[in-house]
């Protein structure tokens, strides 16, 4: 619908939140019955109400989870009386709207049924004029458990399903999965209010642009207006920084849902870039619609980038990776999971801690998981603001789906809801409809473990075709044109050579598979989006949930504690079947293992960090071929043994130390391949460099075999070998290959290069010293070898924050100076702080 120039004075509609006094009662479905109701908090979910007024004990400690699933297994009732305000009443159109229901709920305005809802994602909007009065009302939410549910629909259909989480539209993960704990929640999760308006509402502005190298930049800003009578509405569109006006006009609107186009313009536009390769400029438009006294307003903010996801055919298979603004990007991330299972606990703090953490280790891209939740605002407008790219699922996971007419009408909506919100993010690159859902039903041996008829499966897949290739490509290419996307990730199982040829590739040959750590050399795929190794989370984070002996006694002639293990707790926190095990396996292969649980957990950290670092290296010096690598996992949704590199608390393992030193703009990289050792170097800037490379070979102890210093020229967006020398064919114990390289006299990246497994290593006492004192900051710390460190492991219990660099090697005579992100000053971090590396864990 075209618009022409106009200008209007308008008033608003209101809101009136209803978050408060809220109370919560069981209805049944138990035998731990909760007599009577008890207070609530909205948003929330019904396991912290009961935590919050003592009726159960903290559901992450110990092995609570077991004892704790009668409450996903019973109904629950939300009920509230509030009164609404005098505004509110005198509307013409009043609205009562939840922006997130979990999930089977039952809606009552004074003892009316006014709503059912049945989708976790979707945003629920019903008219309550003619039930809501003056004075006090009751607002009453029922909840049903989802399990009993997932078995009737499971029933009636005529064949099974692999899991029957896939009857219900939740997060899958809070069933329960191989890092997470089953606690299968329910609550308003999400804000409630009344929204009541006269005349009209505006439900989505979506500002769209072609080229972006046009000035002025053309805009076509896009508006869904729902009007209550046929009529011409004015319509305003001001840069909301300056308050000027963009663009003005009137359009003719029916009773219903409308669609408007604006014309406007951008005067020199900035562009927005991923980290590392510029700015993250963003822009606000305020649209302003008015029609006989009546207005609304919404705020859009917005930046200006071209994406593509360039996938040509080459003379191995098929390329696979991300064009920013014309440059090709090499993506650099993780796979993101929810920060807890308890959903509204997540505040501000703890998002901003986390995409603090991902941008300080070097980060451009996360996959948001098709096991989780769609993020709220709040996570894409930091990755806006930190020039994080966003690889989007939908919330489809590991199973195959219903294809009845209501189910797919449910996916509709919920993605149409989703896709709406989010598309005007500039970091959200790409749409994907599934995790693993095609690589399930083609490699996983469903087919035949369910026993599916051959029109079972036709059908079944054809209701796949449905979803992944029809419903959500249609709400993308309608609310989001111009972003990709892609059916399923990935695109091939591991286990086929195809996988490593073209599309992307989710690689578990190494744990899964158990093949060693060496494969990641050798299984690079165009663009790596799964692979993973678990490690042990800090031992700070175990004795939090029960997993140590803390009555444990001091070692007897020696310093700190000997921490006994629990092992039914622990277990308990480790959701992989064989996770235990094959950590040890591993462990066996790369390092002695340690009989102290401290020594333990500190080298399960580094046989992590380690072995997924041949990935990290791998695939960057990989490039051209491989253009994007994103590990599993993360983070946690609870304190756990997993793959993840942030645990639940935020606190940085290994892993994540490593992923900062793998990710740097530039880096280096020492290899063995065949008789030659190489360094190769890696620059992801768009401008090309010069520095000086320092190598040598070495004794553990610091005697020189070789020096080499040497200025080098690096490459825009470019992979070089630097240097090289013919390599020794035998194994030694005692020598290493480290090289540097330096920019203005500051290391902007290092490389170790040993020639035998660490557990063959003839490792000396390096005889670390350290220093602590203050900053201009904060604290510094100066640590210093005497002979070779590995993994050197700087700790300190009870404080928040983290050391600006963690776990790594030092060579003979080297000082590192570090520092610490925590609020402390030196004295207490002095008292606070442990050195230890490898050698102190050997007997």
């Amino acid at each position: 619908m075209a618009v022409t120039l106009a200008a209007c004075q308008p008033s608003h509609p209101e809101k009136q939140s209803l978050e408060d006094g809220w109370t919560v009662e069981q209805l049944g479905g138990s035998e731990a019955a909760i007599a009577g109701p008890v207070t609530a908090s909205v948003p929330g979910s019904i396991h912290l109400d009961l935590l919050g007024n003592g009726l159960i004990d903290d559901p992450f400690f110990g092995t609570n989870e077991y004892d704790l699933q009668w409450i996903g297994e019973s109904s629950w009732a939300n009920s509230a009386m509030f009164i609404p305000g005098p505004g509110i009443l005198a509307k013409e159109n009043i609205e009562l709207v939840f922006e997130g229901l979990d999930t089977y709920a039952r809606v009552y305005l004074n003892d009316s049924l006014i709503l059912e809802a049945d989708n976790m994602f979707r945003t629920w909007r019903t008219g309550v004029q003619g039930l809501l009065h003056s004075g006090e009302n009751r607002l009453m939410v029922v909840f049903s458990p989802p399990g009993d549910i997932n078995k009737q629909k499971a029933a009636a259909l005529p064949y099974p399903l692999p899991d029957d989480r896939a009857f219900t539209r939740k997060a899958p993960y809070q069933f329960g999965w191989d890092w997470g704990p089953e606690y299968v929640t329910c609550g308003i999760w999400k804000p409630v209010y009344l929204h009541a308006w006269d005349g009209l509402r505006i439900e989505r502005v979506h500002v769209e642009y072609a080229s972006i190298d046009e000035d002025p930049l053309p805009l076509l800003v896009h508006a869904d207006i729902r009007s209550s009578r046929d009529q011409t509405v004015r319509l305003r569109l001001f840069d909301d920084s300056s308050g000027s006006k963009v663009a003005s006009g009137k359009a003719e609107m029916k009773k219903g849902l409308n669609t408007v186009t604006i014309p406007a313009g951008l005067e020199d536009p900035e562009l927005w870039w991923p980290a590392e390769l510029g700015q993250q400029k963003m822009y606000t438009l305020r649209l302003r619609a008015a029609a006989g006294g009546n207005s609304d307003e919404a705020v859009v903010r917005y930046g200006i980038r071209e994406v593509k996801l360039i996938r040509e055919p080459d003379e191995y298979g098929e390329s696979f990776f991300f064009s920013v603004n014309g440059l090709p990007v090499f993506a650099k991330g993780a796979n993101y999971i929810p920060q807890d299972n308890f959903l509204s606990r997540v505040d501000t703090a703890r998002y901003e801690r986390l995409l603090h953490s991902v941008a300080g280790a070097n980060m451009n891209m996360l996959r948001v998981w098709g096991g989780g939740i769609y993020e709220n605002d709040l996570f894409y407008d930091l990755c806006d603001e930190h020039g994080i790219m966003v690889w989007q699922d939908f919330m489809f996971a590991c199973n195959m789906y219903p294809g009845d007419e209501d189910f797919l009408y449910n996916v509709q909506r919920e993605a149409v809801d989703n896709v709406s919100r989010i598309a005007n993010h500039p970091s959200v690159v790409i749409w994907c409809g599934n995790n693993e859902v095609d690589e399930g039903w083609h490699n996983w041996g469903w087919q035949k473990q369910l026993g599916y008829s051959p029109e079972d499966s036709t059908k079944i897949w054809n209701d796949y075709l449905e979803i992944f290739e029809g419903i959500l490509p249609e709400v993308v290419n309608l609310y989001d044109p111009g972003t990709a996307y892609h059916p399923s990730s990935p695109m091939t199982g591991w286990g086929r050579d195809k996988a490593y040829t073209q599309g992307d590739v989710h690689y578990w040959g190494v744990w899964w598979g158990e093949e060693p750590f060496d494969m990641y050399r050798y299984k690079i795929g165009r663009f790596v989006s799964e692979y993973g190794f678990q490690g042990m989370p800090p031992l700070e984070t175990i004795e939090s949930f029960g997993g140590v002996d803390t009555r444990a006694k001091p070692v007897p002639g020696g310093v700190g504690r000997s921490l006994v293990p629990r092992p039914e707790i622990l277990e308990s926190h480790q959701k992989h079947p064989r996770g235990t095990e094959l950590i040890r396996k591993y462990m066996e292969r790369e390092f002695n293992v340690p009989e102290k649980f401290v020594d333990y957990v500190y080298i399960s950290q580094v046989l992590q960090a380690e072995g997924m670092g041949q990935a990290f290296y791998t695939h960057r010096i990989a490039r051209p071929w491989c253009m994007g690598t994103l590990y599993w996992q993360l983070n946690d949704c609870w304190p756990v043994t997993s793959w993840s590199g942030l645990d639940y608390y935020g606190r940085w393992k290994a892993l994540h130390y490593h992923v900062k030193r793998a990710y740097e703009p530039v880096m280096i990289r020492a290899v063995l391949v065949d008789s030659l050792l190489a360094v190769i170097a890696v620059n992801d800037h768009p401008e090309g460099m010069k520095a000086i490379l320092e190598s040598s070979m070495q004794y553990f102890d610091g005697r020189r075999i070789m020096h080499d210093e040497r200025e080098v020229e690096l490459l825009p967006q470019g992979t070089q070998q630097v240097f090289s020398l013919p390599a020794a064919k035998d194994t030694c114990q005692d020598l290493l290959f480290v090289a540097r390289l330096l920019m203005d006299g500051e290391e902007l990246s290092n490389t170790f290069l040993y020639f035998s497994p660490t557990k063959n290593l003839d490792l000396p006492d390096p005889e670390l010293s350290w220093d602590i004192r203050e900053g201009t900051g904060g604290p510094v710390i100066i640590v210093e070898a005497r002979r070779l460190a590995r993994q050197v492991f700087l700790e300190v219990k009870g404080l928040e924050g983290h050391f600006s660099d963690n776990f790594f090697d030092m060579a003979a005579g080297e000082k590192r100076t570090l520092t610490f992100s925590g609020n402390v000053n030196a004295s207490v971090l002095a008292e606070k702080l442990t050195i230890k590396s490898i050698y102190d864990t050997l007997e």
